[in-house]
């Protein structure tokens, strides 16, 4: 299974938009869930992180072939997928990788 953390700078003052964008997939659990499996992507997690430096998403998601799950994001006809590709677009500076030191799960056995 592979595992990628990529961190997303956010524009200024979008912080707010993203963290009540993100919190309304709650609502919406069956299009999240679709669109993981569309994805091949098993789990799926964001986080806000508020710096000196500025505002950040950081997305860590798990599944079998994170370019391929990339790819099918980038080319869904799903709602949820095409609303959270026009927001990225309009609240991103610049997105990062973060460097895998280590992963474990016991359900990776």
């Amino acid at each position: 299974m592979q595992v990628r953390c990529v961190r997303i700078r956010l524009r200024a003052g979008t912080a707010e938009r993203v963290r009540g964008f993100l919190r309304g997939w709650a609502g919406r659990r069956d299009e999240a869930t679709e669109s993981l499996r569309v994805k091949g992507v098993v789990r799926e997690s964001m986080f806000l992180e508020r710096t000196g430096d500025g505002d950040y998403l950081l997305l860590i998601q798990a599944g079998g072939d994170l370019s391929l799950a990339a790819e099918r994001f980038a080319t869904s006809s799903l709602a949820i997928d095409a609303e959270t590709r026009q927001l990225l677009t309009e609240v991103s500076q610049h997105a990062i990788a973060i460097e895998l030191l280590g992963h474990f799960a016991l359900d990776d056995e």
